[in-house]
């Protein structure tokens, strides 16, 4: 979807090294042909057809050229239809981070006065341009970043001053790449490692390395070697790893970077299920895509600062906080808004809702 914003002459799709399309952004738009070779269409697109949208002309690309009040029209009828539901009930705050700051070399401000609560099963993403200090925080969180200045606290305990070590035990951070983690042979080895050097008992380690790898539907694979798995099995693989100590919160960066839609979804749909089984997660991303389907949160940081904190569809939503962070307005909000309605926010947040409920029945 954001290459689109390229102002692109041509695009040429390529599907097991063969040529299988070649157009205009427009007419490559209108032939239905990128779901078929696993590339995801602009999420408007997606929007446009399950409302069951028809343009006279076939084209739907670039957005500005629709038909707004035919698309005022069917985003009416569809609203008129939904049920919204809103889910009051609150889960307890597992990790609080109260006024913490953190500066490089005593100089560079990464983090200045960060206020933040996580709750539990919550998938909250982390947004912000590059050096906004997602990182910062994130290896604060961990331990790799002694801070001075704050206090984070687990299950209502102090951990500012535990190592990383014990840190690791509550909090786990996954990095983009798998192959950056994976030190092991086979899946088996790499499950258990951190258990053996926890000398955690033999049937300890067999016990809760077969639920994991149950979990993460990776068991079948367990006498694998690591280099036949996919990219996006890797990616389970450091999440099973790190489930055997039992976290309560898990950092991801980029989750999903380098995988497909069809190993995008699949992957989020796991890491949903996870969630709903109490441990909460925090993306690092610049998807605001991934964001807005499958964030319960979203928490921007700009210069260090938190300058907003609230649902996905309320800040990215808001243009004020887009501009401010340098983010990219998605193009589901940018069609919710050009079409005219009143409340383009509330049919983003239904047709979230109605999206998942549809994902995950």
């Amino acid at each position: 979807e954001e290459i689109l914003n390229l102002d692109l002459d041509k695009i040429i799709l390529i599907d097991e090294g063969e040529i299988v399309a070649m157009g205009s952004p427009d007419k490559i738009l209108a032939s239905n042909i990128l779901p078929n070779i696993g590339l995801r269409e602009p999420i408007y697109i997606e929007v446009l057809k399950k409302l069951n949208f028809v343009n006279n002309n076939n084209l739907l690309f670039p957005i500005e050229n629709l038909c707004n009040e035919k698309v005022n029209s069917v985003m009416k009828n569809w609203m008129q239809k939904q049920v919204s539901f809103e889910d009051t009930h609150k889960n307890r705050e597992v990790c609080q981070i109260e006024n913490l700051s953190f500066s490089y070399n005593n100089k560079h401000i990464a983090l200045e006065d960060i206020n933040l609560s996580i709750r539990e099963g919550e998938i909250v993403a982390l947004l912000g341009h590059n050096g906004a200090g997602k990182s910062t925080l994130a290896h604060s969180l961990i331990g790799i970043n002694k801070t001075k200045n704050g206090r984070i606290t687990f299950a209502g305990e102090n951990i500012n001053t535990w190592s990383i070590r014990k840190r690791g035990e509550v909090i786990s951070y996954v990095m983009q790449n798998p192959n950056h983690m994976i030190t092991q042979r086979t899946v088996l080895e790499e499950v258990s490692f951190t258990l053996k050097l926890k000398k955690v008992s033999k049937e300890e380690i067999s016990s809760r390395v077969e639920v994991v790898l149950k979990i993460c539907g990776l068991y079948p694979f367990r006498n694998w070697p690591i280099q036949a798995l996919s990219y996006g099995q890797k990616k389970r693989l450091t999440i099973a790893s790190v489930l055997t100590t039992n976290p309560k919160l898990i950092i991801l960066d980029e989750p999903t970077a380098g995988q497909d839609y069809y190993h995008y979804k699949q992957f989020m749909s796991f890491i949903r299920t996870l969630a709903e089984k109490g441990i909460s997660f925090i993306f690092i991303t610049h998807d605001m895509n991934l964001a807005l389907e499958y964030a319960d949160r979203a928490v921007v940081l700009h210069k260090g600062k938190i300058i907003a904190d609230n649902t996905v569809s309320a800040v990215l939503g808001d243009q004020g906080t887009l501009q401010r962070a340098n983010l990219r307005e998605i193009s589901l909000i940018k069609l919710a808004k050009l079409s005219g309605i009143p409340t383009p926010e509330k049919f983003v947040k239904l047709y979230i809702e109605a999206n998942r409920r549809e994902e995950y029945a």
